[in-house]
């Protein structure tokens, strides 16, 4: 063996196979590091931006707070001037995609093209010279770019990683095996609801159904529609906005009815539309039903005769149908259709006087379905049919009416009803002598009266000197009169007192 070689010769072989050991086992352990293969080996060189590259999104946030192998620490600011700062940081590690960046100018990510006419950055100005060149100042250094198809000398395309915005498109590119950052133009996506419609369901109350229109831009493909009727209820999510929705409100109110249109984008991104396009406001009017009140309408009082009216109140999809009658006595009218649509009646005679509840129960249609409003009562008190009356409180027929003039107890037809006697009847001798002695003694005393009321006339005219005739003694006081025609005459002897005046 050592023939066949000499000693130049070996030397040289050991250090090429020692070469590629080292090669491969570097290859190795950078390609391990890394989520995902590398192109390129790292460009550790003084054009890199990050020396060497990373080797996963953890490892470049950590140098880019620490530095990087050559000590780099204006990697914040260079960054930061791109649009990259501490505040996307988490969000890099979380969510950043990986993406392939070719030497045409295409951005390349899940095999959609989110970018084109690519320029990258570096620290050599040598590499990025000519008429398009871009420099970009941070961190105290300045760094140039220029067209890829310029400066990715070598190579035809090199990876790295695309953070994205809300609405999928690309942010923040940068190279992985240099640091290198990347801008281009980039592909905007977005997803709008364009419109919502709806339409009334025949035959079935507040109920509407519901179609939308979406439309997307860029990358991004619509997912789902969702739908919020805005009554509180569930949304309703469709794949494609041309499939009907159907949605029965239950409460009365306005409400607003809308669809979120939403889309995927790169870098699995949820595009969320706006849903100003897409609302309408719907107002429920419920339906109303009830027994506005009942009535009873006296047609006959001498047989107890009424109409019963119940006044009906619907509207808003209710439909009367007819109307069930109780009237209290064990009786009753069920169908009763109405005449007018605003009332229902029917008409009824009781047997006898007394107390009765009346009721009746109102039908409806209401969607379809049959309901009954709450009942309505009324209060019914039959009498007894009125008896004609002669005078206020006496009817017709009572003797009160044509009383006997000469006894209001008895009838005037009464054979007892006769004028009295005006002659005094023969009641015998007894009755006589009462009489003709009562008659004596009141005359007597009539007569006395009268000489009485004469004597004191006179007497007072004497003692005030208005009399006409002179007195025989003015001052004899016992018989001031004596000897004048007006003397008394002398008082005869009588058992009674002599009465003194």
């Amino acid at each position: 063996m050592k023939k066949l070689f000499s000693g130049s010769l070996r030397r040289k072989l050991a250090f090429t196979v020692g070469l590629s050991l080292v090669l491969a086992i570097g290859t190795f352990t950078v390609t391990q590091l890394s989520p995902h293969v590398f192109a390129r080996q790292m460009e550790c060189n003084t054009n890199s931006v990050m020396n060497c590259g990373f080797s996963s999104k953890s490892d470049f946030i950590a140098q880019i707070k620490n530095g990087d192998s050559r000590g780099h620490k204006d990697l914040a600011g260079l960054y930061a001037a791109f649009g990259f700062t501490s505040s996307d940081y988490d969000r890099f590690v979380s969510s950043a995609k990986p993406a392939l960046f070719y030497k045409d100018g295409r951005v390349v990510v899940d095999g959609k093209t989110v970018a084109t006419e690519a320029f990258s950055y570096g620290r050599w100005q040598s590499t990025h010279t000519g008429p398009d060149m871009k420099t970009v100042s941070g961190g105290g250094t300045t760094i140039y770019g220029n067209y890829t198809t310029q400066t990715f000398v070598g190579y035809s395309y090199m990876t790295g990683y695309v953070l994205f915005d809300s609405t999928g498109t690309p942010e923040f590119m940068v190279v992985d095996s240099c640091g290198n950052p990347i801008t281009a133009k980039v592909v905007k996506s977005s997803a709008v609801c364009d419109a919502l419609s709806y339409t009334v369901v025949s035959g079935k109350l507040n109920t509407y159904d519901f179609t939308s229109k979406g439309s997307t831009s860029g990358l991004a493909s619509i997912t789902k529609y969702v739908y919020d009727f805005g009554d509180g209820s569930s949304t309703v999510t469709k794949s494609s906005g041309s499939s009907t929705v159907n949605h029965k409100y239950t409460k009365e109110g306005t409400f607003t009815a809308k669809v979120t249109v939403y889309a995927s984008a790169p870098g699995s991104t949820t595009i969320t539309s706006s849903t100003t396009g897409c609302q309408k406001d719907i107002t429920v009017k419920l339906p109303y039903y009830l027994c506005g009140q009942l009535g009873g309408e006296i047609l006959d009082q001498k047989t107890y005769s009424y109409r019963f009216t119940a006044t009906i109140e619907y509207g808003n999809g209710a439909q009367f149908i007819s109307a069930d009658f109780d009237f209290g006595d064990g009786e009753t009218k069920t169908g009763v259709k109405s005449t007018d649509g605003a009332t229902v009646s029917t008409e009824h005679s009781y047997v006898k006087a007394g107390n009765y509840s009346a009721s009746a129960v109102l039908r409806f249609t209401v969607d379809g379905e049959t309901v009954t409003a709450p009942t309505c009562l009324a209060v019914v008190t039959p009498t007894k049919p009125p008896v004609p009356q002669c005078k206020p409180g006496i009817p017709v027929g009572d003797i009160r009416c044509t009383p006997c003039k000469y006894d209001a107890s008895i009838p005037a037809d009464d054979r007892r009803c006769e004028a009295p006697v005006t002659e005094l009847p023969n009641t015998g001798a007894g009755n006589v002598i009462a009489i003709s002695t009562i008659a004596l003694v009141g005359g007597f005393l009539g007569y006395r009266h009268i000489l009485f009321r004469k004597h004191k006339r006179a007497y007072n005219a004497a003692d005030s000197g208005a009399s006409p005739l002179p007195l025989a003694d003015a001052l004899n006081d016992e018989k001031p009169l004596a000897g004048t025609p007006v003397e008394p005459e002398p008082v005869r002897s009588s058992f009674r007192k002599r009465r003194q005046f």
